[in-house]
């Protein structure tokens, strides 16, 4: 699988998912198929699938994800910790890596590095 980067140059999960397969899961619910049905067709996540099964029925499920949407992977999240621990202020870290606060701070307590 190809390696993705955000505009900042950051390292993207691989699991963005292509607007290409998010046009097929739409074909599909449009036809009629359920969420099992679509996931075991497109070898993805029920549970992603049938969150989108939600969205799509809502009228809220979009091919094209938002610029927004950055999933990074683990490696990514390790580096900005480590940035954030060198010493940089939230203004210095959102500014460099272009990564919130808010989202860093979370990473920060799924490893248990903050209460």
């Amino acid at each position: 699988m190809e390696t993705k980067f955000d505009k900042s140059g950051l390292k993207l999960s691989s699991r963005v998912i292509p607007a290409e397969t998010r046009r097929k899961a739409a074909a599909l619910f449009e036809e009629g198929h359920g969420y099992v049905r679509v996931a075991n067709v497109l070898g993805l996540s029920k549970n992603t699938v049938k969150d989108w099964h939600r969205q799509y029925r809502a009228g809220t499920f979009h091919i094209v994800q938002s610029d927004k949407l950055r999933l990074f992977d683990e490696e990514t999240k390790a580096w900005a910790i480590l940035l954030r621990l060198s010493g940089l202020s939230w203004s210095q870290f959102e500014a460099r890596t272009g990564i919130s606060r808010m989202t860093c701070t979370k990473w920060m307590k799924n490893k248990g590095m903050l209460p």
